[in-house]
């Protein structure tokens, strides 16, 4: 009856295996002697026995003795009946279905305005309109805005009273002199306001200005009594008054070219582009710089708060991505990518009461939630509460089925057929009776297929030995990408864990990750597999662990050797311990599978062209860096194109890329030091020596490189300002 009192359940169901009630177990489970109904008469009796006190009748001891054997008789023949009853139903493993519904819940669940409110409480939301705040720099520009108003409707007028006037001075301008023309136009014009009414219409369209003015630059709320002093500060308010309206009309009436201003060449999602490369190559300082300049750029896009908030999470500063994700969550409190990773980092800090908050209202929001459903589950058992979370685990893997059931439809693959009432009580009976059987059984399977793995493991080994140009046909006859992506996604979505594991590896939630993965591990029908291996590779790549992350790698291929993921993961981890070759071999043998998603091609086109650079392959090296700049262009991939083309001796176009790169990215000092390589080879020493002064002033850390620009610059004795 325990599960009822779960916060908004109605409905308990299940079979429970009927046991022979024993005095010994009831007494020792419930410490007490006597059951609560014979203890409830006793007190009764009592009650009863006080208020009428009765002397007992003393009976003959030989009767009361017969009375006695004759009960403890049959109370034996009873208890004969009753184990021969009580052995009949052990034997037969008889059950009994218990079924509970309620209209309503026990304990409510709480609603999403109540939930919603509290959230606004711990993060108050950021208002959609910024206050009006009125100073003495407002009321100036204020007063600016209004005289271009004015000036603008006054030229209008001027223009159309001129209009044919002008055409006739043109003709005949021999009539009168150029000056008394102009006195002539300005007369009708001060006619034509004042006897329309426009002088004082502009009189009032200034009025509110100027009195902000007096309020706020000049501090006057109050009337002035004295004469002296109200002129004093009328020759003040006039004399501001006409200074600031020549400065409107000459900004206005200013015949200069305005320089225009160009638009932001980079947007936020080529930063966020440039960002993730950085974070690529380690470069994280590079990386945070994006991430800043994108909540620069927007303030209010929560999307550029969450995404620094996981790059904070990436290099462990808590503290920092939590404040990043209180400003994600106040601009959108609606946001449940926001709110979950909020409510994960509050568990990491052991704030489990701001973490239930959080996801009962991610819940209360979106009731399908099987990622939150999860991590609600997790912290439940985290709290100690574990019929709770054994309740909660339940609901979202019937959720997360039914969910699986859709998606399947959706890919036309046949779900499993639903089980009826009989069948699953059946079921429930087994699992209760055979539990230890199972785990006997489950036991000896996992022996067997780490044997099975074992040996799929050495013959994937025996394949990586040989290069990946050894085997051309690769997958030509296999899944396309469409099939192979619906696949893992399918994987993924058939665990709980999995599923909210890559939520928070994506997000770079990696030490909750691993306490999701190790549930997955111990799961009745989890246990390792490709995406659970796979998952796991890139936890621990991306704490830098190596070996641990090259193991599970060949893991996962043990379960599928096709798997593109899982080649890509290898080739990376290869590539950053410094095996270069054995890099070069992996990354090959994946651009030889049909089709590959976008997100992984730019690393891998990245990594392997600078493999031929570092070789010495430049013509290679430039193909795979221009797939990149077709694509998706960055400093690098322009960077690497010019590169080759210098060293193939292609200035021109060398010039061309490093001016690509430097537009995409002005302060990477490879970009200036190899601009001023050119420059030096092209004769031009200026523009060569404040490159070279620029790649200086960003700190190049490249030795071998200024070596190269020294040896050129003393050879032409041009470029370096040293000289």
């Amino acid at each position: 009856m325990q599960p009822l009192l779960y916060p908004g359940a109605t409905h308990i169901r299940g079979a429970y295996k009927i046991h022979p009630f024993q005095d010994n177990e009831y007494s020792t489970k419930t410490k007490r002697k006597n059951g609560i109904a014979d203890e409830a008469l006793k007190v009764i009796c009592s009650l009863y026995d006080r208020n009428y006190a009765v002397m007992p009748i003393k009976k003959d001891q030989k009767v009361v003795e017969k009375r006695e054997n004759k009960k403890a008789r049959e109370s034996n023949a009873d208890a004969h009946d009753i184990s021969q009853s009580v052995q009949q139903i052990i034997e037969s493993k008889s059950f009994v279905i218990i079924d509970i519904k309620f209209d309503k819940p026990l304990i409510p669940r709480k609603p999403l305005d109540y939930l919603a409110k509290k959230v606004s409480e711990l993060i108050p939301p950021r208002p959609k309109y910024p206050l009006k705040t009125n100073s003495a720099e407002k009321a100036v520009a204020d007063y600016h805005g209004q005289i271009k108003s004015i000036l603008s409707s006054v030229l209008e007028d001027y223009r159309k009273l001129n209009l044919d006037q002008n055409e006739f001075s043109s003709e005949s301008s021999s009539k009168s002199s150029r000056e008394s023309e102009l006195e002539y136009k300005r007369k009708k014009l001060l006619y034509e306001l004042n006897s329309t009414g426009k002088y004082f219409a502009f009189k009032e369209q200034l009025k509110n200005s100027v009195i902000k003015i007096v309020r706020e630059k000049f501090l006057r709320t109050s009337v002035l009594n004295d004469p002296d002093e109200l002129q004093q500060f009328l020759s003040e308010l006039y004399v501001f008054l006409i200074n600031e309206l020549h400065k409107s009309l000459n900004d206005s009436l200013s015949v200069e070219d305005v320089p225009s201003i160009e638009n932001n060449l980079n947007d936020s999602q080529q930063m966020k582009h440039f960002a993730l490369e950085a974070e690529m190559n380690r470069n994280y300082d590079l990386a945070a710089y994006y991430y800043q300049e994108r909540i620069a750029r927007e303030k209010d896009n929560f999307s550029n708060w969450f995404d620094y908030a996981a790059f904070n999470l990436l290099i462990e500063d808590l503290a920092r991505s939590e404040e990043c994700l209180k400003e994600c969550i106040s601009i959108n409190p609606h946001d449940l990518n926001g709110l979950l990773l909020f409510s994960v980092i509050s568990t990491m800090q052991e704030k489990y009461d701001m973490a239930e908050t959080f996801l009962e209202r991610i819940i209360a929001q979106e009731n399908e939630n099987v990622i939150a459903w999860t991590l609600y589950a997790m912290l439940y058992e985290q709290k100690g509460q574990d019929l709770n979370a054994d309740i909660t685990l339940k609901k979202v893997l019937k959720m997360n089925q039914a969910q699986l059931n859709e998606l399947m439809i959706s890919m036309n693959v046949l779900p499993p057929q639903p089980e009826t009432e009989d069948e699953t009580a059946k079921k429930e009976e087994e699992l209760i009776d055979e539990s230890k059987v199972h785990s006997e059984s489950k036991s000896r399977n996992s022996k067997r297929g780490i044997i099975n793995n074992q040996k799929v493991k050495n013959d994937a080994g025996l394949k990586s030995k040989s290069p990946a140009i050894s085997n051309p046909r690769i997958d030509e006859f296999g899944p396309t990408l469409k099939e192979r992506q619906a696949a893992i996604e399918l994987a993924i979505n058939k665990s709980v864990y999995l599923r909210t594991a890559n939520f928070l590896i994506k997000n770079n939630a990696f030490a909750w990750a691993e306490k999701v993965m190790a549930k997955e591990l111990v799961n009745v029908n989890g246990g390792p597999s490709c995406q659970y291996h796979i998952l796991l590779t890139k936890i621990k790549l991306a704490k830098n662990q190596l070996e641990d992350a090259e193991k599970h790698c060949c893991e996962a291929l043990s379960f599928d050797y096709q798997n593109y993921e899982a080649w890509i993961l290898w080739a990376h981890i290869r590539y950053l311990a410094g095996e270069f070759r054995d890099a070069k071999e992996r990354y090959e043998r994946v651009l030889l599978f049909p089709e590959l998603p976008t997100y992984h091609t730019h690393s891998i086109y990245i990594r392997l062209a600078s493999i031929y650079l570092k070789e010495e392959n430049y013509e290679e090296s430039k193909k795979l860096f221009l797939y990149p700049c077709k694509n998706s262009p960055s400093c690098m991939s322009w960077l690497g194109v010019g590169i080759c083309c210098y060293r193939l001796d292609q200035l021109e176009e060398a010039k061309n890329a490093l001016a690509e790169a430097n537009i995409l990215n002005n302060k990477a000092p490879e970009v200036w030091a190899y601009l001023s390589l050119i420059c030096l080879k092209t004769n031009k020493p200026l523009e060569a020596e404040q490159a070279y002064k620029y790649a200086i002033k960003l700190n190049l850390d490249n030795p071998e490189l200024l070596e190269e620009i020294h040896l050129l610059q003393e050879q032409l004795g041009i470029g370096n300002p040293e000289f």
